[in-house]
């Protein structure tokens, strides 16, 4: 899962920019009818990374432990 989200992260950006229609550059997390970016951008440095919340990265956890 998290491999998914970080291909999805680094696929972003460049659809968003070089597209051909309306595709955020951010990943979003859908969960109890909440929309939640977890995608963050520095402005200044110009770099991208994800931060999940933590009850996505328990989650996440969760998953990876009974994926092996």
């Amino acid at each position: 899962m998290a491999e998914a989200v970080n291909a999805l992260a680094q696929f972003g950006p460049g659809a968003y920019e070089y597209g051909p229609g309306r595709l955020s550059p951010r990943v979003f997390w859908w969960r109890a009818g909440t929309l939640t970016s977890i995608t963050v951008f520095d402005h200044e440095s110009r770099t991208m990374s994800i931060s999940p919340p933590d009850e996505l990265m328990t989650i996440m956890r969760r998953l990876a432990n009974t994926a092996g």
